[in-house]
Order: C-alpha cells, then sequence, then structure tokens
C-alpha cells in the first residue's frame, strides 16, 4: 500500500491499546500518536488517550504496524509489533484536572527499543501546528462534519492491522465550551472502543470555510473522543434475575478539545526535563 494521501495517512496515525484487569478483564481503546518538537532534529512521539481506557489497567498491550525495512517509507499490512507494558502508571501521566478524561505517554523509548532489536513501526502522528487552538476556533462553522478514527468495540481490520474511520457531524458549535468544559459534541456513532479516537477536520478537494468555497488539502485535529451519551430504554421482556432496562446510545459523543491534550503533555514533558521548541514543523500528519 502507498502511503500518501492525506487520507491514506490517517490510518496509519492511531495505535490499538489492549487492557487487561488484575481480575482478568479484559478491554479495547483507542490512542493516537502526536509528535512534539523539543530541540534541534528532535522530537517526543507521544500516545494520546483516555484515562478511564487505562485505568485499573494491570497491563496494556499496544499494537503498532510494522514497516518493510528500516527506511520506514512502506508499511508491511498485516505485520504487528506487540508491545507489552507492565506498568502502565509509569508510561502514562493524566490531565491535572480530574474531570479532563485524557491521558498521554511517550513511546519514543519504546520505537528505540524495538530499533534495537531491528524493528521498525510505520506511524504518521498528529503535531501541535494541526491542533486547534482557542484563537482560530472562530475559523470553523457550527456545523463542520468530523472524522475519527479508531477501534469501535474493538473492530479492526485484523488481516492488515488497520483501524476504522468514522464520520458524523459537530452537534455543538466548537467555538464554544460545552457545558462550560473543554468539550464539545459530535453527532456520529460512538462505541466503546473508539475511546481516545483522534477526531479532526479532513478535506481534501472542494470544501467550505464558513460558507467560502476553497479548494486543496485541510486537516486540523480537533480533540479526542472521550465518551458517549445513553439512555435508558425499557424492554418488554426480561429474565427474572434481568434488568427492566437496557442502554441504548443517542449517537451523540463526547470530545475533549485539542487545548487539553496540549495541557496534559506540557505536564509530561515537564516530568521528563523536556520543553517545546520554540517553533513548530508545520508538516501535516508528519513523517517518523
Amino acid at each position: 500500500m502507498e502511503v500518501e494521501t492525506l487520507f491514506e495517512k490517517l490510518f496509519f496515525a492511531t495505535v490499538r491499546i489492549e487492557v487487561a484487569t488484575e481480575s482478568g478483564q479484559a478491554a479495547c481503546g483507542t490512542g493516537f500518536l502526536y509528535g512534539i518538537e523539543v530541540g534541534s532534529n528532535r522530537a517526543v512521539q507521544l500516545l494520546v488517550t483516555n484515562k478511564h481506557v487505562i485505568e485499573d489497567a494491570a497491563t496494556v498491550t499496544l499494537w503498532f504496524i510494522a514497516a518493510e525495512d528500516q527506511e520506514r517509507q512502506r508499511p508491511k499490512l498485516g505485520n504487528l509489533h506487540r508491545v507489552d507494558i507492565s506498568e502502565p502508571s509509569e508510561l502514562f501521566v493524566e490531565h491535572p484536572d480530574p474531570n479532563i478524561d485524557i491521558a498521554v505517554g511517550t513511546v519514543t523509548p519504546i520505537f528505540e527499543a524495538l530499533r534495537g532489536q531491528g524493528l521498525y513501526c510505520f506511524f504518521r502522528n498528529f503535531n501541535p501546528s494541526l491542533s486547534l487552538s482557542d484563537e482560530d476556533s472562530g475559523l470553523l462553522d457550527a456545523l463542520e462534519k468530523v472524522t475519527f478514527i479508531g477501534y469501535p468495540n474493538g473492530l479492526h481490520d485484523q488481516a492488515n492491522g488497520l483501524p476504522i474511520a468514522r464520520q458524523g457531524i459537530t452537534a455543538t458549535p466548537i467555538s464554544v465550551d460545552y457545558g462550560g468544559e473543554p468539550v464539545f459534541l459530535i453527532d456520529a456513532s460512538v462505541f466503546p472502543g473508539s475511546s481516545g479516537s483522534p477526531v479532526m477536520v479532513a478535506d481534501a478537494g472542494a470544501f467550505s470555510v464558513r460558507g467560502k468555497g476553497q479548494v486543496g488539502e485541510r486537516l486540523i485535529l480537533l480533540g479526542v473522543v472521550a465518551a458517549a451519551y445513553e439512555r435508558d430504554v425499557p424492554v418488554l421482556r426480561v429474565k427474572s434475575d434481568g434488568e427492566p432496562y437496557v442502554n441504548d446510545l443517542l449517537d451523540i459523543g463526547i470530545v475533549y478539545k485539542a487545548r487539553a491534550i496540549d495541557e496534559v503533555a506540557d505536564v509530561l514533558l515537564s516530568k521528563h526535563g523536556l520543553t517545546r521548541s520554540s517553533s513548530q514543523s508545520e508538516e501535516p500528519i508528519s513523517a517518523p
């Protein structure tokens, strides 16, 4: 597979996260790669997900798509590198606000360890230049088409190791903090496993910017999926020991804004004695 277009690159920006708890329960979530420059020709690769994805995890398993060779120009579809994390709390840092469901870990040491074994990962990552700032949120309209990519209900292309892309629209204006939190809502089918998915505006060809036609490409990282609203629906028949209600998803997803990602990323960088470079690359979905 050639990975050249904007949309092709998006399929290589996520990581499947599998979690096992002390009690033996298993779950699946999504993470995505976020690169931050911290010095001349040096970048730290971060993995962004939700706090609740790794909560109570005894072990975390990360799955990375292999590269064909050390040049990392092409993916080796169907070949994955499995990385088991026995101490997840040492890898991830959580957002200091307990109400903001974002956690970030550094995967640069993981890539370095794999390279030491002659193993190489093929990936593309987001970076701060793609993240929507509060100052630029007015450039987007109240209703925008959004794309998010991940592993809904653990679903993925098992033969090739690729994630699943979904689309929807914004359900609240991005320029407004829903409920006074760094949150907006999307009208889309969000299922368990999609938690941690990057949410973005991704356009190629002809598109509209606040009602004005444009031609080209546009990629803006809006935030990270965290949850979906549910309602209790009564059922007609239940077993004697069953509940009289079932949970029904409302197709309304909760997204934490990109600025919250950068807030916890700075906490992680500080923990490792690092600071951002004064300028960040503007290369969309940058190469490794």
